[in-house]
């Protein structure tokens, strides 16, 4: 949803960072991952995939700091039509 999936993003990073344990110093996650995962790659057109990909783990990052998560989060675009990334993320 580009955009409009970024927004409900921030919703959902502040929900896990309100209700999910974090280490005693306070910056690192006490016993869970947390992986963010970009479906529909295959709508991206070509010439501009790696831009975009570039634009949208900017602004996760971003939110995920606003969010008070202080330690990296993996972000990864997947494709189920194309099944790009998909055998990559399973690992």
């Amino acid at each position: 949803e580009g955009e409009n999936g970024l927004n409900s993003l921030e919703f959902w990073l502040r929900s896990l960072r309100a209700h999910l344990p974090m280490s005693e110093k306070g910056n690192q996650p006490k016993e869970y991952s947390i992986v963010i995962v970009g479906t529909h790659l295959d709508m991206i057109p070509e010439n501009t995939k790696l831009l975009l990909i570039r634009h949208y783990r900017t602004k996760i990052e971003s939110l995920a700091t606003k969010s008070g998560f202080n330690f990296p989060i993996p972000v990864m675009e997947v494709s189920s039509v194309t099944m790009e990334n998909i055998e990559l993320l399973r690992e």
